[in-house]
């Protein structure tokens, strides 16, 4: 089998192959390959155990597509929301005004 690798990626493997960390190419892409594939095995895992709709797989899929960068944990001490009042707006619902706009 021959593989054209990018430029960068043939001379980053040449060097770790240089420095003795892999004894060839193939080693390295091989070693590669099966982390790759540990890697899914593990991810289809966790979303197997995993409810679909669970907020931590949705979460988790918003990080993989780049959406969120980090999850927080949830609020627990909501004291400081008790004495909250709410703010009175002035005017026509915003229902209505929406519909009274698109006329």
């Amino acid at each position: 089998m021959i593989i054209q690798l990018p430029e960068d990626v043939e001379n980053s493997l040449m060097a770790e192959v240089n420095r003795g960390r892999f004894g060839s190419i193939d080693d390295a892409l091989s070693q590669a390959w099966r982390a790759f594939l540990e890697q899914l095995r593990s991810r289809r895992q966790a979303d197997a155990t995993m409810s679909a709709d669970s907020d931590e797989a949705i979460q988790f899929r918003l990080i993989e597509a780049g959406l969120l960068s980090e999850i927080k944990p949830p609020i627990e001490d909501v004291t400081s929301d008790l004495d909250r009042k709410a703010v009175p707006i002035l005017g026509a619902p915003l229902s209505e005004t929406v519909i009274s706009e698109r006329r």
